[in-house]
């Protein structure tokens, strides 16, 4: 909802594990375009940003499944090269 000033806040985060259930490692690459609406016009330009991180459970297993161990957590604006193969080695 805008505030007093007629800013628009967005209360979402990504996240890559933290709370749910990692079975060894997990990792999460993703280019996003956001913006606003109001009664069904679009209010606002495009905004693009990005999320990626990487989870290794393994780090600390006498912790499981807390998935703390994260060792790239990071989001901002402007997009991201998707690599072509995974950072962790598939199990």
């Amino acid at each position: 909802m805008p505030d007093s000033d007629d800013k628009i806040y967005d209360l979402d985060a990504p996240t890559c594990g933290y709370g749910f259930r990692v079975n060894h490692t997990k990792e999460v690459y993703n280019n996003c375009e956001q913006w606003s609406t109001w009664n069904d016009t679009k209010c606002s330009e495009d905004v693009l940003w990005h999320y990626q991180a990487w989870v290794d459970d393994d780090l600390d297993p006498e912790h499981k499944p807390t998935n703390d161990d994260t060792e790239k957590n990071d989001v901002g604006t402007g997009t991201i090269s998707i690599p072509g193969t995974a950072h962790y080695t598939p199990r």
